[in-house]
């Protein structure tokens, strides 16, 4: 939640740019027909417990591309990453043979998405709207250890599932075909969390069922930055 609170803190001069645009007088909202875009922020894990409570975000990146169909809709095509990172964990109890062991690993679980999104843009001045979004698709999860298990085998899984995610962010245009963002979204991943390939399914932390077994959700706070291939005056 620290860094969370750093972000926004960061992010205060382009709200405040964006107050001292509405004092522009009379505008007219315009259509940006293509747009790239790239940001990134730390996510907020909210499900399951057992996610929540042994894994930190490193990282939620998105590449989005834009098609502006009038000045108050817009349609996009994104691909994200975002990882997840363990270093410290439970083996399983079941193994007699190194029952109740606590050891250090690097532990991730990666979560690579595909998907569009929907976006209605409410212009608030002449150069700073709000959007509000709604994006859907796959996403790939894996789990990855970078160490070896017992038997000398790489320790390595990947799970297939989708997501939604809704979304709000504040656009800021600083000069005329660039613009910075930021970017509050919650993600909902249809994929269970699976707490045995990190050993917490029969550990020596105890979880309900419901702890352990459930879908991934987590909030994002992010920054970022446009190019827009149209004049922006």
């Amino acid at each position: 939640m620290k860094r969370l609170g750093l972000i926004l803190l960061f992010c205060s001069p382009l709200v405040l740019s964006a107050q001292d645009d509405n004092d522009n007088g009379d505008f007219k909202p315009r259509r940006i027909p293509f747009t790239i875009g790239v940001d990134g922020g730390i996510a907020s894990i909210t499900t399951p417990k057992a996610l929540k409570t042994n894994f930190n975000s490193v990282g939620d990146y998105t590449l989005s591309f834009d098609f502006g169909i009038t000045p108050h809709l817009s349609a996009s095509l994104q691909g994200r990453y975002a990882a997840l990172q363990v270093r410290t964990q439970m083996v399983n109890k079941a193994d007699s043979l190194i029952d109740q062991v606590r050891f250090e690993t690097a532990t991730t679980m990666n979560l690579i998405s595909q998907g569009v999104a929907l976006n209605y843009l409410n212009w608030t001045g002449k150069y700073t709207f709000m959007s509000y979004g709604l994006g859907f698709g796959n996403t790939l999860g894996r789990y990855t250890r970078f160490r070896r298990d017992f038997k000398g085998n790489p320790d390595d899984s990947k799970f297939s599932t989708r997501y939604i995610e809704p979304r709000i962010a504040l656009t800021y245009f600083f000069e005329d075909f660039f613009a910075m963002n930021v970017r509050l979204s919650y993600s909902h991943v249809f994929g269970y969390f699976s707490p045995d390939k990190v050993g917490l399914d029969k550990g020596v932390i105890s979880y309900e069922s419901n702890d352990l077994n459930a879908e991934i959700g987590y909030f994002t706070v992010a920054l970022g930055f446009t190019y827009s291939f149209k004049r922006v005056d």
